[in-house]
């Protein structure tokens, strides 16, 4: 789950508020069958939307069915936190940002991740768009030149 949310991250740039805070919901589907994200940005009260590539698609993609599997359709978020949520008592929590960042800054010292390729100043847990080498374990399903992005229509539906 969080080498999905970190590619996502990787790939669209949300910021980690809004990443944990992703609706399972959040996928859309357009007239030509790309795949895109579309969520809500709390900061500047706006909607965003952005496509993806097909490998990061069918991840989430598989994500969202894994999800819906465990926790029904009463699950609203993208990413739950296996700490803070339980199917016994029916209680879906998403992660938190300081959780996310510390998960994070583990994966990394136990990855052997310590420098930025683009800056050269050490990376912690809140710096998760910036390692090369991240960028190289990850990139293996999210490759290729980002697609322009088009005028919303209201015919896209979800997944």
């Amino acid at each position: 789950m969080v080498r999905v949310m970190l590619k996502l991250n990787r790939w669209g740039g949300l910021r980690i508020s809004e990443l944990v805070a992703l609706q399972l919901d959040c996928l859309r589907v357009n007239h030509t069958g790309g795949v895109w994200v579309e969520y809500y940005m709390t900061k500047t009260k706006d909607w965003r939307r952005f496509p993806l590539p097909e490998g990061l698609a069918q991840l989430l993609r598989d994500h969202q069915s894994y999800v819906r599997s465990i926790f029904g359709e009463e699950a609203h978020f993208m990413f739950r936190s296996l700490k803070r949520s339980s199917r016994v008592s029916e209680v879906i929590r998403p992660w938190s940002t300081a959780g996310l960042r510390n998960h994070t800054y583990k994966a990394f010292i136990r990855n052997g991740i310590s420098k930025s390729a683009i800056t050269g100043e050490y990376v912690s847990g809140a710096s998760i768009h910036r390692s090369a080498t991240l960028s190289a374990r990850l990139s293996s399903t999210a490759t290729g030149p980002r697609p322009k992005c088009r005028s919303s229509s209201r015919t896209d539906r979800r997944l």
